[in-house]
């Protein structure tokens, strides 16, 4: 969900709020509490990277 809120956020330009924004950090808060349960997978890139990646994303834009 984290990644589908960041998508819309950042396709619709012209409708898109700051509420926008905030959705997909609430989404990737919620899924990295989950994925801490399980913890880092063996490959690199595996979905804690992906979310610290989105993460990194968002807190630029957040700066804007």
């Amino acid at each position: 969900m984290a990644k589908v809120a960041w998508n819309k956020y950042l396709k619709d330009t012209e409708t898109t709020t700051r509420e926008d924004l905030e959705s997909a950090k609430i989404y990737l808060t919620i899924s990295r509490q989950i994925l801490d349960v399980y913890g880092r997978e063996g490959d690199s890139g595996g979905p804690l990277d992906e979310a610290d990646t989105l993460l990194g994303l968002i807190r630029e834009e957040e700066q804007k």
